[in-house]
C-alpha cells in the first residue's frame, strides 16, 4: 500500500502480540485508522487459561501503542467463562474502562461445539438456553446475572460524559455517527437474542 501511490482509509482485525510500533505506524501511514483487538478478559488468570498468550499489561501496552500510532482500537471482551468469578468480571470491566479504547464490545461466553474449552469442562450449548448456555456447575456466574453484567458493561463504558463528548468532538468524517448508531444497534440486538434464547 505504501508504495502504490493510493490513499484509502481501512481498518483491520489485529493481535495484541504482534502490535508493534513499527508495524503500527506503518499502517497509520498506510491508511489505516481503526484496528480491533480480542483482548477478552481483564484477568490475567483467565487470559492464561484460555491460551491467550499474552496478559493484562501487555493488552494494555498494545493499545496504548496503537493510540500513539494515531490509530483507533475496538477492544472485544468475553465475559462468563466457566469457572470466572464476579471480580474477575469486574476485573474484565475495569479493563475496558482503563484502556478507554473507541470502542469495546463484551460477548458472553458461549461454549461452541468443538471448541476445546467446551470439552475440558463438559459444557453444553443449545438455541433453547438463554445466550446459548446450558446451565452448568462451572458458570460461577449464572446466565442471568452475567446478562445483567454485560448490560452494566456497555452503560458504564458508552455512557461516561468524558466518552461521549470525546467522541463527538473528534468526528473524523460523517461515518462516526453511523459507527455509534451502528454500535447502540448491536448492543440491542445482542440483548434481545440474549433474553429471546430459550423462549
Amino acid at each position: 500500500l505504501l508504495g502504490s501511490g493510493e490513499r484509502f482509509d481501512w481498518l483491520c482485525t489485529g493481535r495484541i502480540d504482534l502490535a508493534d510500533d513499527e508495524l503500527l505506524r506503518a499502517m497509520h501511514r498506510a491508511g489505516c485508522y481503526r484496528v480491533e483487538y480480542g483482548i477478552e478478559s481483564g484477568s490475567d488468570r483467565i487470559l492464561a487459561m484460555t491460551d491467550k498468550g499474552f496478559d493484562v499489561a501487555a493488552a494494555e501496552a498494545a493499545v496504548q501503542r496503537t493510540r500513539a500510532a494515531g490509530i483507533e482500537t475496538i477492544a472485544n471482551f468475553i465475559m462468563g467463562f466457566p469457572t470466572e468469578t464476579e471480580d474477575e468480571i469486574e476485573q474484565t470491566i475495569e479493563l475496558a474502562l482503563r484502556l478507554d479504547a473507541e470502542y469495546a464490545i463484551f460477548f458472553p461466553f458461549c461454549p461452541y461445539q468443538g471448541a476445546e474449552i467446551t470439552r475440558e469442562f463438559g459444557l453444553r450449548w443449545g438455541p433453547e438456553y438463554p445466550a446459548f448456555r446450558a446451565p452448568s456447575p462451572h458458570y460461577p456466574v449464572d446466565t442471568d446475572r452475567l446478562i445483567g453484567r454485560g448490560d452494566q458493561a456497555y452503560s458504564r463504558f458508552y455512557f461516561r460524559p468524558g466518552y461521549v463528548a470525546r467522541r463527538l468532538t473528534a468526528v473524523r468524517n460523517g461515518w462516526i455517527y453511523w459507527d455509534l448508531g451502528r454500535m447502540a444497534a448491536a448492543h440491542a440486538a445482542r440483548r434481545g437474542w440474549a433474553r429471546m434464547a430459550g423462549s
